[in-house]
């Protein structure tokens, strides 16, 4: 059985492969700058190692930028601004509304749910 991480990598290798087919099929002189499929890479890096992927969850762009934010800065790297980062959530397939990312939440945040109340035989 896979594990979630696995089928997710594997969903996004996919979707990065649809998208350079589709990109390679329109004309050469649309090739996006280095730093934004740098910024793509980044992005799905950190959210493989930071997040989690579930449909009914939602997060706040601002918690999930300022966690992206200091992966950056432990890497001594400079991040995109807080733009460019919904923008590319929303490349991702992720949809953003009213400040909140649908189907996208930090790790940390699910590791701190406190689930013992939903457990079987709790009282």
């Amino acid at each position: 059985m896979k594990t979630f991480t696995t089928m997710a990598e594997e969903w996004l290798l996919k979707r990065n492969i649809d998208q350079r087919a589709s990109q390679s099929a329109e004309s050469t002189s649309s090739v996006e700058p280095l730093e934004r499929v740098d910024f793509n890479k980044q992005f799905r890096r950190w959210a493989l190692a930071h997040c989690e992927y579930n449909a009914r969850w939602s997060t706040s762009i601002e918690a999930l930028y300022r966690d992206f934010e200091q992966w950056f800065d432990q890497k001594d790297q400079i991040p995109p601004d807080k733009s460019a980062f919904e923008a590319l959530v929303r490349e991702e397939g992720f949809s953003v509304a009213d400040g909140l990312v649908n189907g996208l939440t930090l790790s940390v945040d699910v590791r701190s749910l406190d689930t013992s109340a939903y457990e079987v035989g709790a009282k």
